[in-house]
């Protein structure tokens, strides 16, 4: 006779492995002084990226936001990743 644990059994024992090995990826934590510290530098970063934006640049985020509407996430986009790697 087969001496498998049932498949439902097998399935849970995954999950809680899957479970631990993200928590142990998780790092160490942040504080909160810390976390609103960054907060405010990205909040900085983000209006000087707006400000030395030219008209159609502007527009162009304008129409991302419209389109996009929630899912828009300006400290995200890809222009303002690289603009901040280079600062």
């Amino acid at each position: 006779m087969n001496q498998e644990k049932p498949i439902k059994t097998r399935v849970v024992k995954r999950i809680k492995i899957r479970k631990k090995t993200k928590q142990e990826n998780k790092g160490p934590s942040i504080s909160d002084e810390e976390l609103e510290k960054k907060k405010k530098e990205t909040q900085e970063k983000l209006k000087i990226y707006i400000d030395q934006l030219d008209a159609k640049e502007k527009q162009a985020m304008e129409i991302a936001k419209d389109h996009l509407k929630t899912s828009f996430d300006l400290e995200k986009s890809i222009d303002f990743n690289n603009w901040s790697n280079k600062k």
